[in-house]
């Protein structure tokens, strides 16, 4: 009877352990059908000699959000073309992209007008090999302000031969001046470009976490605009947590530059991205003084406050010392598994957390986009894991469409983009950055 007593235990033993695996395996197994189609081994090179087509790359040297064109001649009629580009990041991980295509029958190849027959990107688009550059394992490109620029090889490549060519990509850091605001209960990052007349301003807001963002506040700078990088959570003496906001915030902001010579106050613009877009959709349907708003991956409700250590932290805004009405989220299987994969250090994909309280989202936590009086641009991607924001987009851009009249709306919806969505080409890098997995 002994032994059968130890058999048994045994057994139990080997169940609990097969039960604890199977859930650690289904708990890291959510990626699964959200990382895209396989983009597949770059091919072999078709030569080592030196190739004898002629090919030009325009322009040679630009800022890293110029798009270039690329046209080769003296190819023969349907030849196989492979072209490769590949860079470094901060860090010295390599990034590379590759395509292949098929000359047309006059012996040319024009990447505005084709499209590869497979590689690291799809459709027309010249500037493909810039942006689809990726590393191994997924790696994020990490950029330096210490750069003033960076090299990129271009690599052109028939079975008959093959040129290379190497493209200089400007960072606008050494363009632009950046100063430090820490007045009036105003923490800010104020970026300008060399002006003597006032300028239009565009109020910038980072996403949750995301910190200051001093590259896109110099790419919007070096076009001609005061930029101010607003901080209205977890930068140096602003709340930690993305509770309870005050929208004054941005009134504050707004008040600090029409007291300043240096801008057009009749000219302000916002520009928000994730969470900041929510912020900056709901300033400027509350503040007149908004004439521009663009939001980048938006979502179309207040959603709950960030805090990991309270499920309940209440709204993520208030307004006149009032919370505003927010879209809850209701705890079940998405959210067990993102602390799962949370204790086991695996990106966290929270959209299906969103999108359950996007449709659980009470009337009045919609943003009255209807009260904006400004130009709308919406941007989003269809590949978001962090929240649907192309569902999102596309309701505020049906309800705008719905009114007699109301704000110009731009809806961008970008198929198969995520939620790290860039108007910079420069490489995507991977889906995941840090402990959440973007899409």
């Amino acid at each position: 009877m002994a032994m059968t007593k130890r058999r048994g235990c045994l057994g139990c033993a080997g169940l609990v352990f097969l039960g604890i695996t199977s859930v650690l395996g289904w708990a890291v197994a959510g990626t699964g059908g959200v990382d895209g189609p396989a983009v597949g081994l770059p091919p072999q090179p078709l030569s080592e000699a030196w190739g004898d087509f002629h090919w030009e790359v325009e322009p040679l040297e630009a800022r890293i959000d110029q798009p270039i064109s690329i046209w080769l001649a003296g190819l023969s009629p349907g030849e196989e073309v492979i072209l490769r580009a590949s860079t470094e990041d901060a860090k010295g991980v390599r990034f590379t992209s590759w395509a292949r295509f098929e000359a047309d029958s006059g012996g040319q190849l024009d990447l505005s007008s084709t499209a590869p027959l497979e590689g690291s990107y799809q459709g027309i688009d010249p500037s493909g090999l810039l942006w689809s550059m990726t590393a191994p394992g997924g790696a994020h490109f990490h950029t330096s302000a210490d750069w003033p620029s960076r090299k990129v090889e271009l690599v052109g490549e028939t079975a008959r031969g093959k040129r290379t060519l190497a493209l200089t990509r400007r960072y606008p850091w050494l363009d632009v001046e950046r100063t430090e605001i820490r007045e009036g209960g105003l923490v800010a990052e104020l970026t300008l470009p060399p002006s003597t007349e006032p300028l239009p301003v565009i109020l910038l807001l980072g996403g949750w976490g995301d910190g200051p963002s001093p590259l896109t506040a110099a790419l919007l700078a070096d076009g001609g605009y005061a930029v101010l990088n607003l901080g209205y959570h977890q930068w140096k003496g602003t709340p930690e947590k993305l509770v309870e906001i005050p929208l004054e915030t941005v009134t504050r902001a707004l008040d600090w530059i029409e007291g300043d010579a240096r801008f057009h106050a009749d000219q302000i613009g916002i520009f928000g991205v994730s969470k900041g877009a929510e912020l900056a959709l709901l300033a400027a349907a509350h503040d007149p003084r908004l004439v521009a708003v663009a939001a980048w991956v938006p979502p179309s409700v207040a959603f709950i406050g960030i805090d990991f250590g309270n499920p309940n932290p209440g709204s993520s805004w208030t307004l006149d010392g009032r919370p505003l009405p927010f879209a809850e989220v209701q705890p079940g299987l998405a959210e067990i598994r993102n602390s799962l994969r949370f204790f086991l250090r695996r990106p966290m994909i929270f959209r299906p957390t969103y999108a359950k309280a996007l449709e659980g989202a009470p009337a009045e936590a919609a943003i009255p986009v209807e009260k904006i009086q400004g130009a709308l641009l919406l941007a989003s991607g269809t590949d978001d894991q962090i929240w649907p924001s192309a569902t999102m987009a596309n309701r505020l851009y049906e309800r705008l469409q719905q009114l007699d009249a109301g704000p110009a709306v731009t809806n961008l919806v970008f198929e198969g983009a995520g939620h790290g969505l860039t108007f910079s080409l420069w490489p995507r890098g991977g889906r995941r950055t840090g402990r959440l997995y973007r899409g």
